[in-house]
């Protein structure tokens, strides 16, 4: 016997052919859809990390010439 989510009958029927494509569809496409947005979030953690490492290459970039100017602006002080 099956369940009754509405009264009348034909839409009863029609509710249950709806959720037998949705299952049908998440069956047949969840795994794919799964995969991708994986692989998105992967490039997305890849993109996020490899802007921040440039973004520290750059700041130790300039703190090491600021630290060579600062070093021979002591040692011309100095002298």
């Amino acid at each position: 016997m099956r369940k009754m989510y509405y009264e009348d009958a034909k839409e009863n029927a029609a509710f249950e052919r709806c959720t037998d494509v949705i299952t049908n569809m998440i069956i047949k496409y969840g795994p794919l859809l799964k995969r991708k947005w994986a692989v998105e979030e992967w490039l997305r953690n890849i993109h996020v990390g490899c802007f921040w490492k440039e973004l520290a290459v750059k700041r130790y970039g300039r703190y090491v010439e600021n630290m060579k100017k600062w070093k021979f602006g002591l040692e011309k002080s100095a002298a």
